[in-house]
């Protein structure tokens, strides 16, 4: 029998065409529509080509979500879920339609066909949220641990990038915005404005309280999906995003129909804009199984993460430094910056430090480091996030932690600071005073 989530699903089955998967590629959502179905004997599931990049990321991080909006409104129904590909023969026969044919398989016995099949954990829809099959928290033991990807080099399309942002989302779209939320997914569908602009370009409105909000906040990577119903096309815009405050943008982008949201005018403080910077651009048709892919040239948040990734493997001590509401600096010593391949860079901390009651009044902080061997310095400004959820706490835990008193992963002692960088800068003092003019 379905439980009370799948249930809640089955009630979407008009709009399962166009459900959207997403899967994790590292720290970036990877958003697609997917052609969710149902069959009593095997479940949900999703049919796919063995090639296909999902197949490969679902192989390394099996945690993924099924978004399904409804045609009206702006909330989308998110399902968080275990993926799982097989290929099964019994399954491939369960999930076989002649209607696959039409997507160049041979039949159920095509060697490039495979089947996601699909554990339902929750669906939220709004304020409602529905029960699914309980969260397995050894999922995470399945993750793969990878290093942060170096940066793409090429070849570069940026302006052709540039021009396939200006062209889709001028006039404005709705289009569906995937952040983390964690170590899974939310959705929504979003107004998507573009504005002809260096210091703005492609953007969104919203709340500075909003949920989507922190969650750019703690995890900037964005992706961005537009559909065709009528061409069978989509395309998605992978993004890394910026939470704005800057009064002269408000300025820049304010239209009165924002009004209609509940904001009074650019200077209202409850006004955040969204500024994406696009990484890529994936055009994919879905009765094809190849997309057109289009890289930009590499975006600053990413050259900075790079920074950040040599700060952590320095094997220095950190100097972290944050703000009291007094506005007064705290300094202080901190053992390591970690990695995690799908939430990034986090530290450690008490929850009860001076640093934590600091951080909840400004998030914002600066990491530095110096190895006197080399000669490095780095320097990140950054905006850190603290968690404490069971689901951010057992995937980062490491035994060593228990060395200085930490009593478990989920010991309410420890709290996560995920490490948002915002801006890094790095010098090599040794080569910067050899390089001076000598007197």
């Amino acid at each position: 029998m379905p439980n009370e989530a799948e249930k809640f699903l089955l009630t979407l089955k008009d709009h399962f065409l166009w459900s959207i998967l997403t899967t994790s590629d590292c720290l970036r959502p990877t958003p697609r529509a997917c052609g969710l179905k149902y069959k009593p004997e095997i479940g949900f599931f999703i049919t796919t080509v063995s090639i296909s990049k999902k197949v490969s990321q679902i192989e390394k991080n099996p945690i993924g979500t099924i978004s399904i909006y409804p045609d009206k409104g702006q909330i989308s129904a998110v399902a968080h879920c275990i993926l799982q590909v097989t290929k099964e023969q019994k399954v491939l026969d369960a999930a076989w339609s002649d209607e696959l044919l039409q997507f160049g398989y041979t039949g159920k016995t095509d060697e490039r066909f495979r089947v996601i099949l699909i554990t339902v954990n929750s669906v939220t829809f709004g304020n409602d949220k529905y029960a699914g099959v309980p969260f397995d928290y050894k999922i995470y033991e399945k993750i793969t641990k990878e290093d942060l990807p170096p940066l793409p080099t090429g070849p570069f399309k940026t302006k052709e990038v540039e021009e396939f942002v200006k062209s889709t989302f001028k006039p404005l779209k709705n289009a569906h915005m995937i952040t983390f939320d964690g170590f899974v997914h939310d959705s929504r569908v979003m107004e998507i404005h573009y504005k002809d602009d260096e210091n703005v370009g492609l953007y969104a409105i919203t709340g500075f309280k909003s949920k989507k909000v922190q969650q750019i906040i703690a995890n900037p990577n964005v992706s961005l999906l537009i559909e065709n119903k009528e061409t069978w096309e989509q395309k998605i815009f992978d993004t890394a995003a910026k939470i704005c405050e800057c009064p002269e943008i408000k300025k820049k982008i304010w239209d009165d129909e924002f009004k209609q949201y509940g904001f009074t005018g650019p200077e209202d403080e409850k006004l955040a804009v969204i500024l994406f910077s696009t990484r890529r651009v994936i055009h994919h048709n879905l009765g094809s199984h190849i997309s057109e892919v289009l890289v930009a040239e590499p975006v600053q948040y990413d050259k900075d993460l790079q920074l950040l990734n040599k700060l952590s493997k320095l094997g220095e001590p950190i100097n972290l430094v944050t703000a009291d509401e007094r506005g007064v600096l705290h300094s202080r010593i901190m053992g390591v910056v970690m990695y995690n391949s799908v939430i990034g860079f986090c530290m450690v901390t008490k929850s009860t430090s001076a640093k934590n009651k600091q951080l909840e009044h400004n998030n914002h902080a600066i990491l530095t480091s110096y190895k006197a061997e080399s000669g490095d310095s780095y320097t990140i400004e950054a905006q850190l996030s603290i968690k404490k959820e069971k689901e951010i706490m057992i995937p980062t835990w490491i035994p060593m932690m228990a060395a200085v008193g930490y009593k478990g992963p989920e010991d309410p002692a420890r709290s996560i600071l995920l490490v948002n960088v915002t801006k890094a800068d790095h010098v090599n003092v040794k080569q910067f005073w050899a390089n001076l003019p000598k007197q």
